[in-house]
């Protein structure tokens, strides 16, 4: 009667540690972290999908960026989304300086939008880009290596313009 006794501590001891060692593993996946160089930071977003971020500092504004590196990120963008808290925006990251289009395809709230060249200056500019807009693409008139997708207003409540430097810590 003993010997079931032990086996059943021993198993039911074994499954309690193995869940907490992977339940460790996972908080230590997700929490927030900086490399080592301070240049993205990563956390928790939407379904549990982990994500990069970056600070921002246009003049006044300090923004919290999402980064949107690949191709699937830069497609589905803010897209689907219900909105977008103040200070926070998404970054898009592209391999080369280019004239990159935005829409508003299924989008559900209007946003701000910057361009910025790669020497890290606000190049364009379209503010209160609205989901009724869609299907018009927004296109900047000079190439550029990221766009920036902030919420309505504030590049005006911020003072943003075009020829801003612009800071990615």
């Amino acid at each position: 009667m003993s010997l079931i006794n032990n086996k059943k501590l021993y198993v039911i001891t074994s499954i309690i540690i193995i869940v907490g060692v992977f339940y460790v593993g996972y908080l230590r996946a997700v929490a927030p972290t900086s490399n080592s160089n301070g240049s993205a930071k990563t956390g928790v977003l939407e379904n549990g999908a982990i994500k990069n971020y970056k600070t921002i500092q246009i003049g006044r504004a300090t923004i919290q960026a999402e980064l949107a590196t690949t191709e699937a990120q830069q497609v589905q963008g803010l897209s689907g989304r219900t909105s977008l808290a103040t200070s926070t925006g998404m970054l898009f990251v592209f391999d080369r300086a280019d004239k990159w289009g935005i829409w508003m395809k299924d989008m559900n709230f209007p946003i701000d939008v910057l361009w910025i060249d790669s020497n890290l200056k606000v190049n364009y500019i379209v503010e209160n880009m609205t989901p009724a807009s869609y299907p018009t693409t927004y296109w900047p008139q000079t190439p550029a290596s990221y766009v920036l997708e902030i919420p309505v207003g504030t590049i005006k409540s911020d003072g943003i313009s075009v020829g801003q430097s612009v800071v990615l810590k």
